[in-house]
C-alpha cells in the first residue's frame, strides 16, 4: 500500500513540475511585454531623419539599432520613449519558417513577405514632395542594376551570380542572394533582401510593392493603420 502511494506521488511530482516550469515561463514572458495582452497597438517608437516609424512590440527581440539615443535594449525596450537613429535593421522570423519546411507560426513576422531582413536608414537624395506612386505612375521595377540610390532614380538590385549553399539548423539549403536598395519615402530609403530560388524572379515586383506597403504600414500611427501589414 505504502509503495503504491509512493509510486502516485511520483506520477505527480512528474506531471507538475513540467507545467511549473510552463507557467514559470509564460510568466516570464509576460514580464518581458507586459502590455502585449492589454494594448495590441503598443508599439515601439523608432525616429529615422525626422520620420516617426511604429514597430509592434512583439517585433522587439528581431529589431537591431545604429548609432542614437537612448540607448535599445531589445529584450527590454522602453515604449514610453522615442528612439533616435540613422537606421534600424529588421530580420524575418517567416523565411526561417520557410526555410525549415514549416508552416507560419503566429509568432513568425511577417508571413506574407519571403525577405530575409530589412533595413530603413536616412536617404540623402532631393525630396520628391510626394508619393512615390505619383512620382512614378509607371512603376519602378525593374529597378536598374547600375544606380546610386541615394543621388539618382530610384535604387537599384543587384544579386548573386551562382547561387551557394547555407548550413541552417535544419541542414543545408541553397541560396541565391539578391538585394534592393532605394528610396521608400521623403528622407528614407531602404535595403532589404531575399533568396530568389525562394522567391522567384517573376514574383519580385509583387515582392518590392508588399515590401514598400510594409514600410507605409509602420511609418501609420497604430490608431489609423490595419491590425497586420497586408493588403
Amino acid at each position: 500500500m505504502k509503495m503504491t502511494m509512493d509510486l502516485q506521488r511520483r506520477r505527480l511530482a512528474m506531471v507538475a513540475a513540467p507545467a511549473a516550469f510552463a507557467l514559470a515561463a509564460s510568466l516570464s514572458a509576460s514580464n518581458i511585454y507586459p502590455a502585449i495582452a492589454s494594448d495590441p497597438n503598443t508599439t515601439i517608437k523608432i525616429e529615422i531623419n525626422g520620420k516617426m516609424l511604429y514597430f509592434p512590440i512583439g517585433w522587439a527581440d528581431w529589431i537591431a539599432l545604429g548609432d542614437g539615443q537612448p540607448e535599445y535594449d531589445n529584450h527590454n525596450p522602453n515604449i514610453n520613449v522615442t528612439y533616435r537613429t540613422s537606421f534600424v535593421v529588421q530580420r524575418n522570423r517567416a523565411t526561417r519558417a520557410w526555410n525549415e519546411r514549416r508552416i507560419f507560426w503566429n509568432t513568425d513576422l511577417w508571413p506574407d513577405f519571403r525577405i530575409t531582413q530589412l533595413q530603413i536608414r536616412v536617404n540623402h537624395a532631393e525630396p520628391l514632395n510626394r508619393p512615390l506612386s505619383q512620382a512614378f505612375p509607371d512603376g519602378w521595377w525593374p529597378l536598374p542594376t547600375q544606380v546610386d540610390p541615394t543621388r539618382e532614380g530610384i535604387g537599384l538590385v543587384s544579386c548573386q551570380r551562382e547561387h551557394s549553399q547555407l548550413r541552417a539548423e535544419f541542414g543545408i539549403y541553397d541560396y541565391l542572394g539578391c538585394t534592393v536598395m532605394r528610396r521608400v519615402a521623403d528622407g528614407l530609403s531602404i535595403r532589404y533582401q531575399w533568396n530568389r530560388l525562394e522567391v522567384g524572379e517573376q514574383n519580385e515586383r509583387e515582392q518590392d510593392r508588399r515590401v514598400q506597403h510594409l514600410v507605409e504600414w509602420l511609418l501609420t500611427p497604430p490608431d489609423r493603420r490595419t491590425a497586420r501589414p497586408i493588403d
